[in-house]
Parts: C-alpha cells; sequence; structure tokens
C-alpha cells in the first residue's frame, strides 16, 4: 500500500521537526499507556515531548498536530517567555477559533495561568508546517546545535 502524497509530506513534516527537537536537545519519546484524552506532553523536568501512541493510533494528521502543539511548550521553554507578542496572540487567536472553535473548548480545563500557553500552543499546531518550523528555529536559536 502506498502512501498519498498529502500523507507522505505530512510524515516528512514530522520527521522535520523531530529533527529540530533533538538538536534543541529535547527528545521525543513514544508512550503506549496515556490516559484516554492525553494526545501527548511536554515533560519539563525531562526535556522530551512524549506522544501517546495508544491515542494517537496511525494518523499522520493527529501525530503532526500534537507534535506541533508541544513544540510551541517547547518553544515557550526555550524564550522563557511566550511565543507571540500580545498583540498578534489576539489576532491569531481569532482566526484559529473561527477555523477551529472546538480545539479552543479545552483551555478551560487548564489554570489560568496556562490559559495562555495552551493557546498559543493551539494556534501553533494550526499553522503550516514550515511555519512552525521556522517558529522553532526562532524560538529555541541558541538551542539548536
Amino acid at each position: 500500500m502506498q502512501a498519498s502524497p498529502v500523507w507522505a509530506e505530512r510524515l516528512k513534516s514530522i520527521f522535520l521537526l523531530r529533527g529540530l527537537l533533538l538538536r534543541a536537545g529535547t527528545e521525543t519519546l513514544v508512550a503506549r499507556d496515556c490516559p484516554q484524552q492525553l494526545m501527548g506532553a511536554f515533560v519539563f523536568a525531562r526535556n522530551a515531548v512524549v506522544l501517546c501512541a495508544n491515542n494517537l493510533k496511525d494518523d499522520p494528521e493527529r501525530v503532526w498536530e500534537t507534535l506541533a502543539h508541544e513544540s510551541a511548550h517547547v518553544m515557550q521553554h526555550c524564550r522563557r517567555e511566550p511565543i507571540f507578542e500580545s498583540d498578534r496572540l489576539g489576532l491569531d487567536f481569532l482566526v484559529a477559533h473561527r477555523r477551529s472553535p472546538d480545539l479552543f473548548k479545552a483551555v478551560g480545563q487548564y489554570h489560568p495561568s496556562q490559559h495562555r500557553s495552551e493557546i498559543e500552543a493551539r494556534i501553533v499546531q494550526g499553522l503550516p508546517a514550515e511555519e512552525v518550523m521556522n517558529l522553532f528555529r526562532r524560538a529555541c536559536a541558541d538551542r539548536l546545535l
């Protein structure tokens, strides 16, 4: 069975972003026993992104979204501050919310101190792959080996 061009392109994006994460010193780990709703996580203490294989299955689009989302948390860690300026955050939030309103419903489940970082991560996961990787290169430039 041959992969579609879109599927193959998504796999390439996953591979490239994983490479950038690794160059920045962040491991990408795969877990097979995550809670049912968890797709991934950034484990700050371990400097690792965890992908939940038991919930992502073989869906490259979901894997990409999760990897991009968690890479946003890595970017926040690299910068030690938010990714987006406040004025851009508002505009990006409106655009992303119109495109995918359900994506932002879960933000309310987080502690208010985490709302901004979760909104940023949800914006990042909806960006084109090249833009995610360019953001990462800028945010983590001093860590890229």
